[in-house]
């Protein structure tokens, strides 16, 4: 709490100095101390609440969706070299594709709105959970296996038991950058091809020439990822804590 404390001071600083500078004009960039303000309000009457809880919707339905699909998929081609043989270059083409670079086609397939949201939030979120996954996967203990064969597991007990706990440490790496992605193309589709939401709002008041209310969103959106990111870091601690005490007593 104290790193994030300085953090947010520091970048207040940094901000108002470049102000005075003249780098950042003030005539359309409010000061920093105005922005947290407008913020506080936009939060307190209400303003804010709406966008806030529809961009938390969004992101958590593409992040969920990528994670549904990426980690089944990850140890498809990282336990079975027929299956990588088949889909990994596939993977490769796809991967590079830029998300944004979709929007028009998924607006025309898919409309505006959420469904439109999920789908190019999934895209462009997946890849990290895919590879991690799939390198997890292809470096669990042979020995762990064949153990596991020894005492009888059937292929569903062994996938549930050994495989995934075996994997979870990789999966969680891709699913911390994942959620970073996320956070990010919830913002970026909101902004060119959404009507509700943080991105939204932002670039509606922005229109307006509200730019403390614009920048108040901003503020938003990256204290939004920041929460984010220390949640999933929890959770990784919390079902990886096994790991990181093997590692220490070898």
């Amino acid at each position: 709490m104290g790193r994030l404390v300085i953090t947010v001071l520091v970048i207040g600083v940094l901000w108002n100095g470049l102000r005075i500078l003249g780098v950042l004009p003030t005539d359309q960039v409010p000061a920093a101390g105005t922005v947290v303000r407008t913020t506080v309000s936009l939060l307190g009457d209400g303003t804010l609440v709406d966008p806030l809880g529809e961009t938390v919707r969004a992101f958590l339905a593409g992040l969920a969706a990528s994670v549904v699909i990426g980690v089944p998929l990850g140890f498809l081609v990282g336990r079975l070299q027929l299956a990588d043989d088949a889909l990994g270059l596939t993977l490769d083409l796809l991967r590079p594709i830029p998300a944004v670079a979709l929007v028009p086609v998924a607006v025309v397939v898919l409309g505006l709105g959420l469904t439109m949201q999920v789908a190019l939030i999934a895209f462009a979120s997946i890849w990290p959970i895919v590879y991690n996954t799939r390198y997890g996967a292809r470096n669990i203990d042979p020995l762990l296996v064949d153990a596991s064969r020894l005492v009888g597991l059937s292929r569903t007990a062994m996938a549930w038991r050994v495989l995934l706990p075996a994997a979870l440490p990789s999966i969680m790496t891709g699913v911390r950058l994942a959620a970073a992605v996320a956070v990010v193309l919830t913002i970026v589709t909101e902004l060119v091809a959404s009507g509700t939401g943080l991105g939204y709002f932002v670039s509606t008041t922005q229109q307006a020439g509200d730019n403390d209310s614009a920048f108040a969103g901003v503020l938003l959106a990256a204290l939004l990822g920041t929460v984010v990111n220390a949640l999933v870091r929890l959770m990784e601690q919390r079902l990886t804590s096994w790991h990181t005490h093997r590692q220490a007593l070898t």
